[in-house]
């Protein structure tokens, strides 16, 4: 079926081939990096070949990422010296700095009906309700056509998210007016309801949970399942449970801050920032960069109390229950080290967290603090500053500006065996009963064997 005309129709629709192909000759790229999630790999020869007829250019394909298939794997597609990359699949759309990136998002496995959709609103909505159009982005093409079919219902009051990828757009939006406490900007926001068209995702999770505070109303419609979800209760119960990990986060004194990108814009700002916080707070940090993110790895760091992850929006709320530790976002750490009162906002784009700092007033003193999470009163350990990194090779890039921090603070490459070893060697490391490394001489150099296990050379014939 592969060399069949249907399935090269089938390819060329999927990804884009001719556009791909469009953007590759006006922008003059000669080395071309193509990303796939896993899901995709399959694809990815056919896709490389049928991109190889008519270009120059030399192609690369990128399958396992450092980090989440959603992100754009810069790092990697500068190790093959690439000038451009092609994303497949999935995006969160995170801003990145480097390469030139083209997106070919998924197509829905199903026809979308626009009646059912419109169905569907009319359910909700009548015609004097201000509601924002929004979608996942492989929903984005179809979103001016419902627009068009419910101005004609009389839907006078609908709007469109402005841009190509507007769900993005909207909530970095929001996003910034809370940062900048604009009062005027964030009210314009409380007459209006969103309307997101899409299946259940992170994505959605997290564009729920970034406007549960500034709209009315939040439904999302699945066009797989012809079902409206009414996400405000669900946000609720989800701020419940943040908002109990960020009283727990009050009581540690030592935090971990995991690495989860090495490509999205600015993030080395932000594990900057969240270190002098923790610093300014009394709060002992390490810092790791472990790649993809499971309980295993973080299970072998059992000192740190609390884990804040700096990782693109969409996989910045991790809530499994696998996890040995609690995992926070960098704005849930800025609550939590100020005694600054929440009010339901939730920032997930950790660059707003730049302009975030603590005020002397709002540290936590040097005295014991009620905890809402013991029900207790919590001596705090103030401790002094300890920057650890523990890394791993592979995730770096040769740049400078990948190991670098900022003009006057440079992560540090520690050389371990043992991750764990590091923070207690005496306690976590076997020296046997006792400990004679001074006083045994060390073994003399002496010709091996040679030959192969089935016959060395000194054996009998």
């Amino acid at each position: 079926m592969e060399n069949s005309l249907d399935f090269i129709d089938y390819i060329e629709d999927k990804y884009e081939i001719l556009d791909t192909k469009r953007f590759i000759k006006e922008g003059h790229f000669k080395r071309v990096a193509l990303q796939f999630p896993d899901e995709l790999l399959k694809d990815a020869a056919t896709v490389l070949q049928r991109l190889s007829i008519e270009t120059n250019a030399s192609f690369f394909i990128l399958g396992d990422t450092s980090f989440g298939s959603c992100c754009v794997d810069e790092i990697e597609a500068q190790h093959v010296d690439a000038d451009c990359i092609i994303h497949y699949g999935h995006a969160c759309l995170s801003v990145t700095t480097r390469l030139p990136v083209k997106y070919v998002f998924d197509k829905p496995s199903s026809l979308f009906s626009i009646d059912k959709c419109l169905e569907k609103f009319r359910a909700i909505y009548n015609t004097q309700d201000y509601v924002i159009l929004a979608g996942k982005p492989c929903y984005m093409y179809i979103l001016e056509s419902v627009l068009s079919g419910l101005i004609s219902l009389g839907y006078g009051r609908v709007i469109k998210g402005e841009g190509e990828y507007s769900t993005i757009h909207m909530a970095k939006a929001i996003g910034e007016a809370i940062v900048a406490d604009d009062r005027q900007r964030l009210d314009l926001y409380k007459k209006w309801s969103i309307f997101y068209i899409g299946e259940k995702s992170p994505g959605l999770t997290t564009l729920a949970m970034t406007c549960y505070s500034h709209v009315m109303s939040f439904y999302s419609y699945d066009p797989e399942q012809d079902e409206v979800i009414h996400q405000s209760p669900i946000s609720d119960i989800q701020f419940r449970r943040r908002y109990a990990i960020v009283q727990k986060a009050k009581d540690v004194s030592i935090i971990g801050i995991v690495v989860g990108t090495l490509g999205v814009s600015r993030y080395l700002e932000v594990i900057g920032h969240l270190r002098e916080m923790i610093k300014k707070a009394g709060r002992k940090s390490y810092m790791f960069i472990i790649g993809k993110l499971n309980p295993e790895k973080l299970s072998n760091f059992s000192e740190i109390q609390i884990f804040v992850l700096v990782s693109c929006s969409e996989n910045s709320l991790i809530e499994s229950k696998d996890f040995y530790r609690p995992i926070i976002t960098p704005y849930e750490l800025y609550l939590a080290l100020s005694s600054e009162i929440w009010n339901k906002q939730w920032i997930t784009d950790f660059s707003s967290i730049l302009c975030l700092n603590l005020k002397d007033e709002l540290i936590l003193k040097d005295e014991p603090q009620f905890s809402l999470a013991t029900g207790h009163f919590v001596q705090p350990s103030i401790m002094q500053d300890d920057e650890i990194l523990v890394e791993n090779d592979s995730l770096l890039d040769s740049r400078n500006d990948i190991i670098k921090l900022s003009e006057h603070m440079e992560l540090s490459n520690i050389r371990v065996h043992s991750a764990s070893a590091y923070f207690h060697e005496n306690s976590k490391s076997w020296h046997g009963l006792t400990k004679l490394e001074l006083q045994t001489e060390p073994s003399r150099l002496e010709v091996g064997q040679q030959g192969i296990a089935s016959k060395y050379d000194h054996e009998q014939h």
